[in-house]
């Protein structure tokens, strides 16, 4: 067996956020024992019977997408679906206590009814942080889960997520000593391997920022950003460096908010359209905090200074990130052609200051979705 490397020829964490503070660590342990709280007296109706809970289902009743609440694991939505789909299949059948239940009517309802003959147990297709919101994509039986999970490997899925992020030079970040970059002077990594100098935020509106870095654990035992050049490289603990690629979009950009672009740069905060190219773990949140962190993400780069307009309650509730398009190249009138899902907007988003939310104008930053 070969010696493992000396630890000062381990690849180094190239970028920000370093390890987490205190204030991280308490907000993030607070979130946990809130979620675990809300799981055990959650009323999981609530969850389920929500007005844009389910968008879409497979006609052939192999998969479907859900619309995924924030401060939720995955598993939990699982959790709740199956319960709700229990009570289903005993409606069905008529029995017991659970013919006499209140069921809402409405899509939601109908959809799961549509479902209930289904005799697998479903199965998560893919994984959504706890805090991020939006398409989640389950599989009806293990045949269609390994299809659909073979395509997210393979990069087949297009996914598109919306941020909202903090203005880091009104945070006055850039010169903090942390490792943000000044606004005038971003250097994206490109997919040939150059640099290009850029000037905020001419670029950035009109184009996107290019994210090319490597991805691995430090050996604080965190996710962390390296440099392109150290992909493939081993880490402490035997993993080695991957390859990380997202492409980063300044909103929505269409007549009715392109004026709104000259005032970019003193908005508190702003929204961020993400392209993954790679399905690494926290990949947008890292990505994104090398230039402006995701509003509440305290595990990368967040913190309790930043002048982002947001209240303290609502930024402390969780970061806020939002799939907000989910391509599968399966459920269409071929395979080939694929099925298109959109969510609803989040919560969070702010159309006095932004704009209307309209997924539709996403299609100009995904061109063949």
């Amino acid at each position: 067996m070969a010696a493992s490397a000396p630890p000062e020829d381990w690849p180094r964490p190239s970028l920000c956020p370093g390890p987490q503070d205190e204030n991280a660590r308490r907000t993030e342990a607070w979130r946990a024992e809130r979620c675990k709280q809300r799981m055990e007296s959650l009323d999981y109706r609530d969850v389920v019977c929500s007005p844009s809970f389910v968008l879409y289902v497979d006609p052939r009743r192999r998969f479907f997408v859900v619309n995924k609440p924030a401060g939720m694991y995955v598993e939990d939505v699982l959790i709740v679906i199956e319960r709700y789909m229990e009570d289903i299949r005993k409606e069905r059948e008529g029995g017991g206590e659970t013919k006499r239940a209140k069921f809402p009517g409405g899509s939601c309802h109908e959809a799961f009814r549509s479902l209930a003959s289904v005799e697998e147990r479903f199965q998560l297709s893919h994984r959504l942080d706890r805090d991020t919101t939006g398409c989640l994509g389950v599989a009806c039986d293990k045949e269609m889960n390994r299809i659909l999970s073979r395509a997210f490997q393979e990069g087949r899925v297009k996914k598109r997520y919306v941020a909202h992020c903090m203005n880091t030079h009104l945070a006055g970040m850039e010169n903090s000593g942390r490792g943000w970059k000044d606004w005038k002077e971003w250097t994206p990594l490109h997919n040939d391997g150059s640099a290009e100098l850029i000037t905020w935020p001419q670029r950035f509106m009109n184009h996107s920022l290019e994210c090319h870095t490597g991805h691995g654990r430090s050996k604080h035992g965190l996710w962390r950003l390296y440099t392109k050049e150290d992909v493939g490289r081993a880490l402490p603990g035997g993993s080695k460096v991957k390859e990380m690629r997202t492409n980063l979009y300044y909103g929505f950009p269409t007549p009715k908010t392109m004026k709104r672009h000259a005032g970019l740069r003193e908005m508190p905060s702003f929204p961020v359209v993400a392209e993954p190219l790679t399905g690494r773990t926290h990949q947008i949140r890292m990505h994104c905090a090398q230039y402006f962190p995701i509003v509440g993400d305290y595990k990368y780069g967040y913190d309790d200074s930043s002048k982002d307009g947001v209240e303290l309650e609502e930024r402390r509730k969780g970061y806020r990130l939002h799939s907000c398009v989910l391509k599968l190249p399966v459920g269409g009138e071929s395979d080939d052609e694929g099925v298109r899902v959109l969510a609803p907007p989040p919560s969070w988003w702010d159309a006095t200051e932004w704009g209307d939310y309209d997924v539709e104008v996403i299609k100009c930053h995904c061109e063949g979705l």
